[in-house]
Parts: structure tokens; C-alpha cells; sequence
């Protein structure tokens, strides 16, 4: 009969331990960077008698972190149509429950109106074939799209 010593247990311990950490390394997919810009089409009924004031706050979110701002762009006064100049880019880790939350924010002088809030779950939006994906703002007063253009190229 052997008997087992206490080390070689502590030491097969730590083999498996390794071996579950790889396989969860390997499961969990690479590190990329994932590029992109903001744009709204036909924002119209966000102010009576004039375009809207708009600005996009981005807050992130995955398994290992809660809700943080992680993004803002500039105001565009009086634009239906805006194109945010500023380009985001985020670290994207396949399988981490990665979201963004895109705050559409109308600016007033008397106070702020959030007009829509979209949530993006990344790996849904890395496995998106296209360069733009498109967010049609829930039914309120407000119609239009709100759009996340990439400006990476999708790796095959």
C-alpha cells in the first residue's frame, strides 16, 4: 500500500488548477481592438421649433466590471443629422459579457433629456457581418436611427 504525501496532493492540485486557468484563457478568445464613430439620422421632435442639441454619453460593462463611462462625445447644437467627430476605441476580449450602453442626450437650456438609451452586448456586435449597425430609437415623440459605424476591419 503507498501512501500519498501531502505535497503530491498540493502539487496535482496545482496541476489541475493550471490546466483549468488555460482552458479558460483559451475559451474566453483573444484581446482585440474594435474601432468606431457615432452618427444619427432624422432625429426630428427633440425640441419645438428647433433641431436637436445632441451629445452620446458610452458607459461599459462586462463579467468583471459594472457599469463605468467609458466614452463621450461633443455636443452638435441644432442637428438632425449629426456625425460626431470623435473615434472610440474599446479592447474587446470574445466571450467576457462585454456591453456598451449608448446614452442619447438632448442639451437644453433648462435641463437635459435623455432621448433614448441603447445597450450593445459586443461580441452580438463584433459577430455583425457590416460596417454599420443600426439602432432605431424606441417609439416616442422622437423618430430616428442612431448608428455605430466600425472602422476596423473584421478579422475573417
Amino acid at each position: 500500500m503507498r501512501f500519498v504525501h501531502s505535497s503530491e496532493v498540493q502539487q496535482a492540485k496545482m496541476q489541475r488548477f493550471a490546466i483549468l486557468l488555460l482552458f479558460v484563457a483559451l475559451a474566453s478568445g483573444q484581446s482585440r481592438n474594435t474601432t468606431f464613430t457615432l452618427f444619427a439620422t432624422d432625429m426630428s421632435g427633440c425640441d419645438t421649433g428647433s433641431a436637436c442639441d445632441l451629445h452620446v454619453t458610452i458607459r461599459c460593462s462586462s463579467v468583471s466590471s459594472d457599469w463605468k463611462i467609458c466614452g463621450e462625445t461633443s455636443k452638435l447644437q441644432d442637428d438632425n443629422f449629426p456625425v460626431w467627430p470623435e473615434v472610440f476605441t474599446f479592447e474587446h476580449t470574445e466571450g467576457t459579457s462585454q456591453r456598451w450602453r449608448f446614452d442619447l442626450i438632448d442639451e437644453d437650456v433648462a435641463f437635459n433629456d435623455v432621448i433614448a438609451t441603447f445597450d450593445v452586448i459586443v461580441d452580438t456586435y463584433e459577430s455583425n457581418a457590416g460596417n454599420l449597425y443600426q439602432l432605431p430609437l424606441p417609439g416616442n415623440e422622437v423618430k430616428g436611427i442612431f448608428w455605430i459605424h466600425r472602422r476596423t476591419l473584421k478579422e475573417p
